[in-house]
């Protein structure tokens, strides 16, 4: 025989209520678990949308990038930078030698037209002079 089996119905009816607190207590307790499982829950989805977006966005960049190096890798023949940038030093020196023979040609141009308009001034000079002492 055991110490429940001599027990009234009061000290029953206790066992019964504080099982029931505590069952009461495990539910509450459960439920609390459970809204923090959905709020976690609920965090991971969101967080996992916004890793979807950046990295799309990442693949996004990534093609761009991608090709701006091919571009400028491709701007190399045969991949040899020394000669690409020799080639391009040329071109610079070949354009400042036009620039300055251009820019002599303008300076005997200008000249020339400077002593043709001071002949001619001297040449009607000439014939004023020419025709005033015949008179």
């Amino acid at each position: 025989m055991t110490d429940r089996d001599n027990w009234d119905g009061t000290e029953r009816r206790k066992l019964l209520q504080d099982q029931q607190a505590l069952l009461v207590k495990l539910v509450e307790k459960v439920e609390q678990l459970s809204s923090k499982v959905d709020a976690t829950h609920l965090s991971l989805i969101e967080s996992r949308s916004e890793l979807h977006k950046l990295r799309e966005d990442f693949d996004s960049h990534r093609e761009e990038e991608t090709g701006r190096i091919n571009a400028i890798v491709n701007a190399f023949p045969e991949r040899d930078f020394d000669e690409h940038f020799d080639y391009h030093e040329q071109k610079r020196q070949a354009a400042k030698s036009w620039g300055e023979i251009w820019l002599e040609v303008k300076k005997k141009v200008v000249s020339g037209v400077a002593w043709a308009f001071v002949l001619g001034i001297a040449l009607a000079v000439w014939e004023f002079l020419k025709m005033e002492l015949r008179k």
